[in-house]
């Protein structure tokens, strides 16, 4: 595979990650009526997220875009999405409590931040740069929100 090839691959792990997390924390928004506006705008964002990503394939092609070589790694992302696959599976069949749904979340939001998931990406073009500084910020975000959701039920219970 060349590198061209091996970034598009790259990008859409990455969307398919992102999606993933959107679809999970919709099950979390169903099975959680008194947090479903919270699960749903973070799904929503997630599927932002996404099609951001899915934006970028053009600069690929167009040379804006480089690999940060010493950050590339596909099977962090790939155990990543096998993972939030397992829990969606988990999600359906069993009853998750609502911390756990939460610990789960923070899990997968941390680990996307500290893995670099979206700093594996070089260039100068103006859109990469938007872009990933975006999801970065949002991601960052999301733990931010989820981790303070969750410290808020702990104390209270």
């Amino acid at each position: 595979m060349n590198e061209k090839d091996a970034m598009v691959e790259c990008l859409k792990l990455l969307a398919e990650h992102e999606k993933a997390v959107s679809q999970l924390y919709l099950l979390y928004a169903e099975q959680f009526s008194d947090y479903q506006k919270f699960w749903s705008d973070l799904a929503e964002d997630k599927q932002k997220h996404a099609g951001w990503i899915t934006s970028l394939n053009g600069g690929i092609y167009a040379g804006d875009i480089t690999f940060k070589s010493d950050r590339f790694n596909l099977d962090n992302i790939s155990s990543a999405i096998v993972y939030i696959h397992v829990q969606i599976d988990l999600t359906h069949r069993t009853e998750v409590s609502l911390m756990q749904a939460f610990a789960t979340a923070v899990g997968i939001e941390e680990t996307s931040l500290e893995k670099g998931f979206f700093e594996i990406f070089d260039g100068d073009a103006p859109q990469l740069q938007r872009i990933l500084i975006e999801v970065r910020l949002s991601v960052a975000d999301h733990c931010q929100k989820i981790r303070a959701q969750y410290e808020q039920i702990r104390t209270s219970t």
